[in-house]
């Protein structure tokens, strides 16, 4: 019978009486789920005796195991993605497969990484430089300077410190403003 995703070997011409021992080996990314045709029994590799003419196919699924532990199943890194599904990790830049696969990022390029955005909130008598886009779990040091006659007070947004500079490490975007009063 026709097959997708594996093959099938040991069939052929028996004699009559002779066993005939099938053996279904998936394509990289799949399964051997079971037999088909005149055949509907699971095990693999199967041992019939010939009794008669017999159309035997196999069928094969997505393998939907993920040993690695990345969130990706073989299936998505062996066919779709072309990772190693043994490795949670493929190209070593510190960021598991399936993390990058939901950010949109390459996980066999190492130069590919999970950014995040610091945004500065608009500033009155002041500014503050530091922002802009980090990869993901990096440090990001921001440093607030008032205008003339001006002093840093304390930061707002996402940080409610007062340090200056302000040294965070990146897990999420941010959007973090100063605050300066009067000297």
């Amino acid at each position: 019978l026709d097959l997708e995703n594996g093959s099938v070997t040991g069939g052929g011409t028996f004699n009559l009486g002779a066993e005939a021992t099938l053996t279904a080996t998936p394509t990289a990314g799949y399964v051997f789920t079971s037999w088909s045709g005149d055949s509907e029994v699971t095990e693999n590799p199967l041992t019939i005796t010939i009794e008669d003419n017999k159309s035997i196919g196999a069928t094969f699924t997505e393998d939907t195991r993920d040993p690695d532990e990345d969130g990706l199943s073989n299936y998505q890194e062996l066919v779709v993605l072309g990772t190693d599904p043994n490795d949670p990790d493929s190209d070593d830049d510190g960021y598991n497969d399936g993390q990058e696969q939901s950010e949109g990022t390459d996980p066999k390029d190492a130069a590919s990484l999970p950014t995040r955005l610091v945004t500065i909130l608009d500033l009155e008598n002041g500014s503050v430089t530091g922002g802009g886009t980090f990869n993901l779990g990096a440090e990001a040091t921001l440093t607030a300077t008032p205008t003339a006659g001006y002093v840093f007070a304390s930061w707002s947004g996402d940080s409610e410190v007062t340090d200056n500079p302000l040294t965070i490490t990146i897990e999420d975007n941010k959007s973090i403003g100063a605050t300066f009063t009067e000297d």
